[in-house]
Formats: C-alpha cells, structure tokens, sequence
C-alpha cells in the first residue's frame, strides 16, 4: 500500500478511511458481543485501578508536614 501511494495510484485519505471504516467495523462487533464486551470492560476496570493507585501513592507525600 506504501508503494502505491508513494507512486500516487493511491491517496493517502482513502487508506486513511478504509483504516477508519475498519477501526467502526470492530468497534461495531465489539458492540454486538457480549463476551468482547465484558473483556473490554475488566481492561478498563484494571487500567482505572492503576490510575486510583498511582494517584493514591503520588498524594501521600503532598500533604504531610515535613517542618
């Protein structure tokens, strides 16, 4: 695909949309899946749980009185 759109047989927006249409496509499935759906819902509930962590540990050290 690089090739052809170096040599111009191909514009670089229309692989830009095809790559959209298949990014709708997946999340369309994803959508319709219950099982994806519970998959992706333990990824965000792991990621959320490391932001709460990280913040948790970063404020520890802001408020205690030091002098």
């Amino acid at each position: 695909m690089r090739a052809a759109i170096e040599e111009g047989r191909l514009p670089a927006s229309r692989l830009a949309g095809y790559r959209k249409l298949g990014r709708e496509a997946e999340l369309e499935e994803r959508r319709r899946d219950p099982r994806a759906q519970a998959e992706e819902q333990r990824g965000l509930r792991a990621r959320w749980r490391g932001y709460r962590a990280r913040s948790r540990s970063s404020a520890k050290g802001r408020w205690r009185d030091d002098a």
